[in-house]
């Protein structure tokens, strides 16, 4: 077998085990045995094997038998005594089976066959009593429905509705059996109809027994049921109508009665008219008639009359009859009353002036009467709940809140209209130092032709105050002065308080101010108007363009200025073009005014306009001192500090001016006094600016609600009113008074707003807001200040906050609008392209071409800020916008790596192109430009024009001198750097730089 199997077994596995039993060991041997092994011999031998095992087991039988006969024997008697009884009860059981399922004879085919006819019988007897049952109810049913169908053809309908209640509660009982017959389903039916019907009947009775229209009210006592001779009275078709058709009969009526008659009496004239009448089938019936009347001669308490009256007839012809379930009808009319009195009647009626407040309040103690009366009297409402009266007790307040909010929306009317370009100019006092003017000294300059300082007038910005133009004012009773820095021509009061209130050249005094928010993104500055060019030849009042000069001793002792006291500067004489005077001077005189020639004398020589020149003057010049337009604040004297206007404050740390020999090797330096050697006096003077229309229209409607609320604050007129005491813990007038912040927080909410893309695209428009921010700031202090039992103070802590607010969003403005067109200023230089290559005449001309737009826009945005702003201001935001742009050019120059000859002289020339700008920061016309105290970088920014085309001798010679402390010694090693060829002369020069700045002599 193991040489037929498909593979061998492997040797690992194990075997299966011998079988121990002789059956399963012979088995095995024939299973083994091959073919060829098996033959007769082997068959024998496994024969004679298993012959001689039964033997052996037939043995061990047979000793295991006799072993334990007696055991044996008896197990032998259990099995065939265990036999015998299965077999008894096998025959017993088939027995028993017989006698009880035999089909004939059976038990259980008997029982089953009685209790089928006992079930049989039974559900005969229940069905017969069920139907007697059922027969029984519907016979009830059938006969309260026709007593009630009866009720309702008779007219009886008080009777039909009592009748319709045990008639349903029979329906709802039917027994289960008759619930869902068709018959009663019918009964039902029937039964729903004539309930429809019943009250059909029912609302038609009530519909004709209250008739509620928008002129009259009819009230039947009793009506005649519809198609019936049978009458039924008013409380009887209210008390049978079921509670949901009630409630909607009532809520018609309350509405009805609440649109033509309560809302109604209280608001319009009527005539009304009560008494009894018969319809025409002659049914008595009761009629209230109202009808308009004229307005012209109305008593207004006739509408609280009427109303009283309407009530009262309500009380008589319908209250009465209302059954106890409905009485809340009575009290639901409590609020539409009360709503009435005070929303169609007293709020409305609340009148705007305190003149017209005596009669109110009688008006207003018989609203509280009629309350009392009829709503807590008559219709039940909690006296705890008396509206009228608490809002009576409240009517000082109301009335105040009334006032606000009118004088809130004549405000907002005021902020949001189109400007008109109505402008008024403010006068304000400024605190200026007055210099003391010593007589010169001369030294040397190197700079470009400058104009001569000359003396003083008295006037250094109104001339002559006699020729000032002035107009009426908007009230036709105050001047306001055309010239926007009209200055007095009287000297300043030199004790005087630093700063004073600003005062409308021509009217009031100002008031409170919201909260500053930011003004937007930068924007180009307006175009000019074609009356800009009136006048070419002044934009101050005369001309800046002479390129001679000449130059007249001041005086040793000139008397006190009421202009600004503005130190003399240099002034270029170049690069102001035409244009950049052809436009209205708001601070200018009429040409009248226009100062004579200056007084005869001795010709200045012309200064060097080039370093070079410096190094070939002679011993002899050293007595004439022409001043620089570029002086470094070391080595030339720079002018004095320029006088301090609001936040404004000049450059702190300027070294004083040292003397410059001719010759340094050879010639003594000549001690040199400053041209203007300043002992401050504090002197006033004053200055003007525009604000518009709409803040002083603000500022006046503040004052307006100031002196109502002392007004109202004082009045006696609610002593007579028990009710009229003020239930606030505020006192009174404080609303009102409260209501002038309140008018600044408006102003400063919504005008931003309102006009947010001309503020954004104006900067004039945007420094007008400014300057109305701070008047505002202003006129909201000047209550304050002047606040001295007025009466002011529940609101004095908040104008000064409101004020306070203003001020520093005003500055904010101020600033933001500066900074905007700085950036704007920005952009244009970024076309320069950092002002390389310019040795290209393509690149010179796109940088000539930057440069001459910034000129231009300086120049606009001057004209803008000229037209609103007072003198101070003016410069130090021109000042800042001229500064940053200088600042921008100066890294961009001074950040050039390399710069070569001709690229110096044209990057000088650009430099130049900017001295036009000086002729902008002209204070008076017998002065020279403020422009040094004014723009901080103006002199660094002049000597990088000389510098560019300077020698290392002249650079040298300037920074021994300490002329170019203005410059960091990283700047002027980079300068000589790009300049100058790598050379000993070179290395020397950065030697001397890198070794610090002389220290002034």
């Amino acid at each position: 077998m193991a040489e037929d199997m498909a593979f061998p077994i492997p040797s690992h596995l194990p075997r299966k085990g011998v079988p121990q039993d002789i059956s399963s060991q012979i088995l095995s041997r024939v299973s083994s045995a091959s073919a060829k092994s098996l033959n007769a011999e082997l068959a024998s031998s496994w024969l004679g094997e298993l012959d001689e095992t039964i033997l052996q087991t037939k043995t061990r039988i047979h000793e295991r038998v006799h072993t334990d006969l007696p055991a044996f024997e008896r197990q032998l008697a259990s099995s065939k005594s265990f036999q015998e009884r299965l077999q008894t009860l096998t025959t017993n059981v088939d027995g028993l089976d017989v006698a009880v399922t035999d089909p004939e004879t059976g038990l259980i085919p008997s029982l089953l066959n009685a209790l089928t006819q006992h079930a049989a019988l039974a559900q005969q007897a229940l069905d017969a009593e069920v139907a007697a049952e059922s027969l029984e109810h519907l016979l009830r049913c059938r006969t309260a429905f026709d007593e009630l169908e009866g009720l309702v053809v008779e007219g009886r309908l008080p009777e039909a509705v009592e009748a319709c209640h045990p008639l349903e509660k029979e329906l709802c009982a039917a027994p289960t059996a008759l619930s869902k017959s068709k018959v009663l389903e019918a009964l039902k039916h029937n039964f729903r109809a004539l309930k429809d019907r019943i009250e059909e009947q029912l609302s038609n009775a009530y519909s004709r027994s209250i008739v509620v229209s928008s002129h009259e009210i009819i009230i039947r006592p009793s009506v005649q049921v519809r198609d019936s001779f049978n009458v039924v009275s008013l409380s009887d078709v209210l008390s049978s109508l079921s509670p949901a058709s009630l409630s909607n009969h009532l809520t018609a009526l309350r509405r009805d009665l609440t649109n033509h008659y309560i809302e109604h009496l209280v608001a319009q004239p009527t005539t009304l008219t009560t008494a009894p009448a018969q319809d025409p089938s002659g049914v008595p019936q009761q009629v209230l008639s109202i009808f308009p009347a004229p307005p012209e001669s109305e008593d207004r308490t006739a509408r609280l009359t009427n109303l009283a009256s309407t009530f009262d007839f309500l009380a008589e012809h319908l209250f009465p009859a209302l059954p106890p379930h409905a009485l809340h009808f009575k009290h639901s009319l409590c609020k539409p009353l009360t709503t009435a009195l005070l929303q169609h009647f007293l709020i409305p009626l609340l009148p705007s002036s305190l003149a017209d407040l005596p009669p109110f309040l009688r008006l207003a103690q018989q609203a509280v009467d009629v309350e009392e009366k009829y709503i807590v009297g008559m219709l039940g409402q909690d006296a705890r709940d008396r509206e009228v009266l608490h809002w009576v007790e409240g009517v000082a307040t109301h009335y105040e809140r009334k006032r606000r909010a009118e004088i809130l929306e004549s405000v907002r009317a005021i902020v949001v209209r189109e400007e008109e370009g109505e402008r008024i100019r403010v006068e304000v006092e400024v605190e200026a130092d007055a210099p003391k003017v010593s007589t010169p000294t001369q030294d040397v300059v190197m700079a470009e032709p400058e104009p001569a300082v000359v003396a003083e007038q008295d006037d250094s910005w109104g001339f002559d105050g006699e020729d000032e133009k002035k107009y009426e004012g908007a009230n036709g009773d105050a001047e306001v002065d055309e010239d926007g820095w009209g200055f007095d021509d009287e000297p300043a009061d030199v004790d005087a308080e630093p700063e004073s209130s600003p005062e409308i050249v021509s009217s009031q005094q100002a008031e409170p101010e919201p909260e500053p928010q930011p003004p937007q993104p930068p924007s180009q500055p307006e175009p000019e108007s074609a009356e800009d060019a009136e006048d070419p030849d002044d934009a101050w009042g005369w001309n800046d363009g002479d390129d001679e000069t000449a130059e007249t001793p001041l005086e040793d002792d000139p008397a006190p200025t009421n202009g600004t006291s503005e130190p003399p500067s240099t002034a270029s004489s170049t690069d102001v073009d035409d244009d950049s005077s052809a436009w209205d001077d708001p601070w200018a005189d009429p040409d009248t005014s226009a100062p004579s020639d200056p007084p005869a004398s001795k010709p200045a020589p012309k200064p060097a306009t080039r370093l070079e020149r410096l190094a070939q003057k002679s011993k002899g010049k050293s007595q004439h001192t022409p001043q620089s337009s570029i002086d470094s604040p070391v080595t030339v004297a720079p002018p004095p500090p320029t006088p301090i206007r609001r936040q404004h404050k000049p450059e702190p740390s300027r070294p004083q001016k040292i003397t410059v020999p001719v010759k340094p090797s050879k010639v003594t330096a000549v001690p040199v006094q400053t041209p203007l050697e300043h002992t401050k006096e504090k002197a006033r003077e004053k200055e003007t600016y525009a604000v518009s229309a709409c803040a002083k229209d603000v500022a006046d409607a503040v004052e307006a609600a100031l002196r109502e609320g002392r007004e109202f604050a004082a009045t006696s007129v609610f002593d007579a009113l028990p009710h009229a005491s003020s239930s606030s813990s505020q006192p009174r007038g404080s609303v009102l008074l409260l209501s002038a912040p309140y008018i600044f927080d408006l102003y400063r909410a919504l005008f931003p707003v309102r006009f947010r893309a001309r503020l954004e695209g104006s900067v004039e428009k945007s420094m007008l807001f400014s300057n109305d921010c701070l008047y505002l700031s202003g006129r909201a202090k000047a209550p304050v200040k002047a606040d001295a039992g007025l009466g002011l103070e529940s609101v004095r802590d908040k104008l000064s906050e409101t004020a306070d607010h203003l001020a520093v969003w005003g500055d904010s403005w101020f600033e933001d609008t500066v900074d905007r067109e700085c950036q704007a200023n920005a952009k244009i230089i970024e076309d320069a392209g950092g002002f390389e290559g310019t040795a290209d005449q393509e690149r010179f001309d796109e940088c000539e071409a930057a440069v001459m737009r910034v000129l231009g826009q300086i120049r606009a945005v001057s004209r803008q800020l000229k037209a609103v702003l007072q003198k101070g201001k003016y410069f130090i935001a021109l000042g800042q916008i001229v500064n940053a742009t200088l600042l921008q050019i100066l890294e961009e120059v001074l950040a050039l790596p390399d710069i070569t000859e001709v690229e110096s002289h044209r990057l000088s020339e650009l430099c130049r192109v900017l001295n036009a700008v000086e002729g902008l920061f002209l204070d008076d016309l017998n002065e020279p430009s403020v422009v040094v105290s004014y723009v901080p970088s103006w002199l660094k920014f002049s000597y990088l024009s000389e510098l560019l085309e300077a020698s290392l001798a002249d650079i040298s010679y300037l920074f021994d001198e300490g002329a170019l402390v203005d410059f960091e010694v990283q700047e002027l090693v980079k300068l000589v750097q790009a300049l100058f060829a790598d050379t000993h002369q070179r290395t020397n020069m950065i030697n001397k730089f890198t070794a610090g700045h002389p220290q002034p002599r």
